[in-house]
């Protein structure tokens, strides 16, 4: 009896393939064209397992190839490796999530990753589940029988936005390893955890893995120097606030103490500081573990910051000011006026720089 393996993402609705690390991720619709006709039959009746909440067939997508030969094989895939592919995945199409638009942002959910062993031909099937002593499988399941159901808190249709630099930068991690991307890697898994946005999480522990999150990316030595703490509300400061006032930099520096002080909570060290309300602190947190990877891709040398990501720099600490004790305002309105703000202030900059490098700016002195 022949055995091959298919990998799914489910609840990923492609509409046009993509290469990533060394996958290429097609639409299941596409992909069954380029396969044999019974893997194709054995593929679809896969696919057709995953279903919306209204019962019609969810938009999945499927691992195509592998460099240049297909990845529907008789040989095992390294699950491993590719979830941390798709975890990378996950982690670009956030980054560039817009939570403040019409459009449907995505959810770490999106990315969640099937495996499925199957033989071509057979109308039956096992899952295999795991289990802390290792895993289980139970078979005899009819593909024509056995429904999935797109998990509410995974939208069917969120406009994902892959940045081809981005997705060249973080494609690198994982073929140019070096210190600074494996902090992303490492980091990459708890935020995805702290954006699953599914029934079992709360806010609590949204924020709580967002700034272990964000602990991942700062450099271990700053810990061996001074306090966690300090080390975590320092780097912050060093990074997100720099060349700003000094008021300005102690209030990032304080919010990222109080940051540190929810994630401490699941060890006993309540804090008592509570100027940022919780739903803020996830937003901000959010914000920061974001610009701290593009910041750190930029220093690796495998990304360039485009005038977004200066925007977004500029605008942050501002909002951490704007969201300071000040819980009723709509978050909506703070980070569409600070990004605004912060765009006029670079280009004025930008203008007056370029003025000065032209040497308008002496002759309109002179004048």
């Amino acid at each position: 009896m022949v055995f091959k393996t298919v990998v799914f993402l489910p609840w990923l609705p492609l509409k046009k393939p993509i290469s990533f690390a060394q996958y290429s991720l097609a639409p299941t619709g596409i992909a069954v064209t380029h396969l044999d006709p019974d893997d194709a039959c054995s593929v679809s009746a896969i696919a057709s397992t995953f279903i919306e909440a209204s019962e019609e067939p969810a938009q999945s997508a499927v691992i195509w190839k592998t460099h240049d030969s297909t990845c529907v094989t008789e040989q095992e895939i390294d699950l491993d490796e590719f979830i941390g592919a798709t975890r990378l995945l996950g982690l670009a199409a956030l980054i560039r999530a817009d939570y403040f638009s019409i459009l449907t942002p995505p959810t770490a959910l999106n990315f969640d990753v099937v495996a499925q062993r199957f033989t071509p031909g057979s109308k039956y099937f096992a899952i295999r589940t795991r289990r802390r002593d290792g895993n289980t499988s139970s078979g005899g399941h009819l593909y024509e029988k056995t429904r999935f159901t797109r998990p509410v808190a995974a939208p069917s249709d969120p406009h994902i936005e892959l940045d081809p630099a981005l997705l060249g930068a973080l494609d690198k991690c994982l073929t140019e390893p070096d210190q600074c991307c494996d902090r992303i890697v490492q980091a990459a898994e708890p935020f995805l955890l702290a954006n699953r946005m599914d029934g079992s999480s709360t806010l609590q522990s949204d924020v709580f893995w967002t700034a272990t999150a964000i602990e991942q990316l700062l450099d271990g030595a700053y810990k061996r120097k001074v306090g966690i703490t300090n080390a975590f509300s320092c780097k912050i400061e060093n990074e997100l606030a720099k060349n700003r006032t000094h008021c300005t930099q102690l209030l990032v520096r304080t919010w990222a103490r109080e940051l540190y002080g929810h994630r401490s909570n699941v060890h006993g060290e309540t804090h008592r500081s509570n100027k940022w309300d919780l739903y803020w602190h996830a937003f901000l947190a959010t914000n920061a573990f974001v610009l701290l990877v593009i910041q750190l891709l930029a220093e690796c040398g495998h990304y360039k910051l485009c005038k977004r990501d200066e925007i977004a720099l500029e605008a942050f600490p501002q909002r951490v000011a704007r969201m300071h004790q000040r819980r009723l305002e709509c978050a909506e309105d703070i980070w569409r006026e600070t990004a605004k703000k912060s765009s006029w202030a670079l280009a004025s900059r930008t203008a007056l720089a370029e003025l000065r490098g032209s040497g308008g700016a002496t002759d309109q002195a002179t004048k």
